[in-house]
């Protein structure tokens, strides 16, 4: 996620290219399907100029700090993109009783070989290439629809493989493409973090200040207030979050007054 900030005044300001705002403070996000927020953290930089990094890389690091307050043997799944997805790190939650699934970069999958993009463009859409690695039973799929995408996963693969209706432009028709359940299963429950952002863009209380700090400490007052309203959502009435916001701050101005 990405606090907006355009100001000087800070040295953990960052750039993200392709994100609505590309410039501010990038934060770390755990969040559920609903799209509420379970744990964060601000993305710092090197400390004094150096990295303190294992084995796994900075982003397998950040996914092991967020997942750290699971338990073990319950079962738990993490969903994630290419951004973050490595084997190392899906062993490790392995052993951590933690399952995975996410898209991933080819040069992350080392020794995995699977068919090239031209070979499954010429089988058509729909087709797919899988590769398991045995010691520690992870798959890794190709599927080609418009265009390829790879997913790698440490509790699910391929099958069943199932029909959907695809749009075709040529044809300008739609068309059934086959599509491993793999990748059902990622585009059903990903998404929870890119939701939140949805949420927080929504009924902004603009803030200017030259104070950096100030921007973080507003975000998360922002944050807890979605929280609250996708946890009133759950066991209340549906309430428009706008009304919600207004409601919410009505009854903390009225905090410890008296009405005459």
């Amino acid at each position: 996620m990405m606090i907006p900030f355009r100001g000087k005044f800070s040295s953990i300001k960052q750039y993200m290219h392709g994100k609505p705002n590309t410039w501010g403070f990038k934060l770390w996000a755990r969040t559920g399907i609903s799209g509420i927020l379970c744990d964060f953290g601000v993305y710092q930089g090197s400390v004094n100029g150096i990295w303190a990094r294992s084995e796994l890389g900075l982003f397998g690091d950040v996914v092991m700090k967020l997942a750290s307050m699971f338990s073990h043997g319950h079962n738990y799944k993490i969903y994630a993109d290419n951004f973050l997805t490595s084997i190392p790190l899906i062993v490790r939650l392995l052993d951590c009783g933690i399952h995975y699934i996410g898209t991933a970069r080819q040069v992350r999958l080392p020794n995995c070989n699977l068919e090239d993009e031209k070979n499954l463009k010429k089988k058509g859409r729909g087709s797919f290439d899988v590769r398991v690695e045995s010691n520690h039973n992870i798959s890794a799929v190709k599927w080609f629809d418009n265009r390829q995408v790879i997913l790698v996963s440490s509790f699910t693969g391929p099958q069943p493989v199932e029909k959907i209706q695809r749009w075709d432009k040529t044809a300008k028709r739609f068309v059934e493409v086959e599509r491993p359940y793999i990748v059902a299963a990622y585009n059903k429950l990903m998404g929870g973090v890119d939701l939140l952002d949805s949420f927080a863009a929504k009924y902004k209380f603009p803030l200017k200040s030259c104070r950096w700090y100030l921007y973080i400490f507003w975000h998360t007052i922002v944050l807890a207030v979605i929280n609250a309203w996708i946890l009133y959502k759950k066991d209340c009435k549906a309430l428009d979050r706008r009304l919600f916001q207004i409601q919410l701050a009505s009854s903390l101005i009225l905090i410890d007054t008296v009405l005459s």
